[in-house]
């Protein structure tokens, strides 16, 4: 299967040169009307529908001139490649991207040229269009039934005195078409010949156009779907219902995929969802209506969700504002399952909800324009960085800074160790779910300062600085434990530091207003470097103590163990002393440098090998629960 990995077109209405480069699974293209978003569309499709015919050379589809480019040069990666017979032997080089170039003029598309496994084939520059191939053949195969008719027509009369002037003509009109098939058999033999050079200097290779067209089609090009901001919804949503019974009616794999089908469905309407046939005809219910009697909103959204299911896998689907018709809850639904789908999507939008500036998987180009000289100049930009990111989000009037405390979850930590601690684990974790930090969530520091001073703080004093937590809907608060034991049976709450209790008792006061609003969390250890591997303590340890290669052979000859609730910086203090490794007063070295908690953190997260179950004391169970935490408040 074949993914679109860039594409970049010259000669474009508008644009002095259109380049998308590093495309994604969901491509987005945002900007206001007339920046070039519908124009990028539909030349992206023109060239598909160009490399749907299969064929080298051919009259154009019908298309409008705004949208037709001069060049495209379009690039594609695959997983595991399947090419046919032909192409096998003719590209055999190393794997790589798959390249194709296609040039066009007013009346006709030419494929200049193909790259695959690192070697290009170029075409002549002077191909006959298939069209003109094909009327070629046409005219031999007309000129061959004349032929056989003028001969029947000499053979029934060449005995009959009468008709010996009309045979005579015949005669000569079967020499006038002998030659005409000749002549018509060499403009074809000449058409249908194709001297193909290569970049790896091997000789020119002749194809017939037979073969080069096979080729094409060997490649495997993906198909495509253009979905208009005019699209018919009716016709989409019927196809859906019968393909969805088919499902139902199947064996158990078939029918396992309805059911998963229909939950994902319930899952976008908010509604019971059911299908059945009655009369031979197929039906779908949406809490109990049958869906034409539903709201406009309903049909859309259930259109789009069939859009999203019944194509084939190896398929592109160009999409101009999916948005139109659809509620924002509806919006993020039917972007999760474009994500969740085999097929690529290049999407134009208005729509913050399909802007997905913080997802791995996807990519969002900013569409611009600007006047000169009274001429309109368009402009596409990737979106490469978080800044980027969040300047496209204002552009489509999100305004994540002003939003951030109110919209999304902030998780407040100590200090910056945990910061590191906490961000190195929940990062990949949020991810996977397509949640992403300053957009989803968020961090915080709230200093050990904080908890001391809150220790002494009174009623109205607490109130002020507690409210700087409350002003987010979701704060996740995670305290150091701070304690040399468990709390055995005594509750946790009475063992707590006096700050870190009224910060407890805080979110307690919140979530009795707002269910579940806060979460309150204490490690399973001392502090966060509890939980690290003793092995990732140590080569922190030694990373950052540049003089601990004079100790090479001490510290290498035994280890040490951090347990529960000790002090690792003690434990190292005590470990150094047992081995010697000390100043002439007895006192352990490097003890200013490793005591750098960050550095320590820092250096930790980097230790070679080191997995989430290599972590201490339940730490997997407290990373869960703050990931699940984040992901409920997080989804719509």
């Amino acid at each position: 299967m074949l993914r679109l990995s860039s594409c970049n077109f010259e000669g474009l209405k508008g644009f002095e040169k259109l380049e998308l480069t590093d495309l994604k699974r969901v491509t987005t293209l945002i900007g206001p009307n007339g920046s070039g978003k519908s124009t990028t569309l539909r030349a992206i499709r023109l060239a598909f529908e160009i490399l749907k015919k299969r064929t080298c050379c051919d009259e154009l589809p019908d298309h409008e001139d705004w949208y037709r480019f001069s060049k495209a040069t379009l690039s594609f990666t695959y997983d595991e490649p399947a090419f046919g017979k032909l192409v096998t032997d003719i590209f055999s080089g190393e794997e790589g991207p798959i390249t194709v170039v296609i040039t066009c003029d007013e009346k006709t598309s030419l494929i200049e040229s193909l790259t695959v496994r690192g070697v290009s084939m170029s075409s002549p520059q002077s191909i006959p269009t298939k069209t003109n191939l094909s009327k070629v053949e046409s005219e031999i195969s007309q000129i061959e039934d004349e032929i056989k008719k003028n001969q029947a027509s000499i053979q029934q009369n060449q005995q009959a005195q009468h008709m010996i002037s009309q045979v005579q003509a015949w005669r000569a009109n079967a020499t006038t078409l002998q030659s005409n098939l000749e002549s018509a058999k060499s403009r074809f033999n000449e058409f249908n010949k194709l001297e193909f050079e290569f970049s790896d200097l091997r000789p020119s290779r002749e194809l017939t156009r037979e073969q080069a067209d096979l080729l094409l089609g060997e490649i495997g090009f993906p198909m495509f779907r253009y979905i208009g901001t005019d699209a018919n919804h009716n016709d989409r949503i019927q196809g859906l219902v019968d393909h969805l019974f088919v499902q139902k009616s199947s064996q158990r794999k078939e029918f396992d995929k309805y059911l998963d089908a229909i939950e994902k469905l319930k899952h976008v309407l908010q509604a019971q969802v059911d299908v059945y046939q009655r009369h031979g005809k197929n039906f779908l219910t949406v809490n109990d209506i049958e869906y034409r009697k539903a709201s406009a909103g309903t049909l859309v959204a259930l259109s789009f969700y069939g859009v999203t299911r019944l194509d084939e896998s190896n398929c592109v689907v160009l999409w101009d504002e999916p948005e139109n018709g659809l509620h924002p809850t509806r919006r993020h639904r039917l972007l999760e399952l474009m994500f969740e789908d085999s097929r690529q999507f290049i999407v134009a939008s208005h729509a913050p909800e399909f802007a997905p500036v913080f997802n791995n998987d996807g990519r969002v180009f900013r569409c611009t324009s600007a006047f000169d000289d009274a001429n309109v100049k368009l402009y596409a930009e990737r979106i490469a960085n978080r800044r980027d990111a969040f300047d496209a989000l204002e552009i489509l009037g999100v305004h994540p800074a002003r939003t951030l405390f109110t919209a999304n979850v902030v998780i407040w930590v100590e200090g910056p160790t945990e910061l590191l601690f906490y961000r190195h684990w929940l990062t990949p974790r949020l991810s996977s779910h397509n949640l992403h930090e300053g957009f989803h969530y968020t961090y915080m520091q709230y200093g050990g300062a904080l908890i001391n001073y809150l220790s002494v703080a009174d009623h109205d004093q607490f109130e002020s600085t507690f409210d700087l937590l409350s002003v987010c809907r979701h704060p996740i608060v995670l305290v150091d434990w701070d304690r040399d034991s468990g709390p055995g049976a005594t509750p946790i709450r009475e063992l707590l530091k006096t700050g870190a209790q009224k910060m407890h008792d805080g979110i307690a006061s919140m979530n009795k207003d707002r269910a579940e609003a806060g979460c309150f969390l204490i490690t399973q250890g001392r502090e966060v470097e509890n939980y690290l591997p003793n092995a990732s303590i140590k080569h922190a340890m030694i990373s950052v103590w540049k003089s601990s290669k004079d100790h090479h052979q001490k510290l290498g000859s035994t280890d040490f163990d951090v347990g529960q609730y000790e002090s690792f910086d003690e434990v190292l203090d005590e470990y150094l002393v047992s081995q010697s490794i000390t100043s002439a007063d007895g006192k352990s070295l490097g003890k200013s440098l490793w005591t750098n908690k960050v550095a320590i953190m820092q250096s930790a997260l980097e230790f070679p090998g080191l997995k989430e179950e290599d972590l201490r004391w339940k730490c997997v169970e407290h990373l869960r629960e703050i990931e699940q935490f984040v992901l409920k408040k997080s989804r719509p």
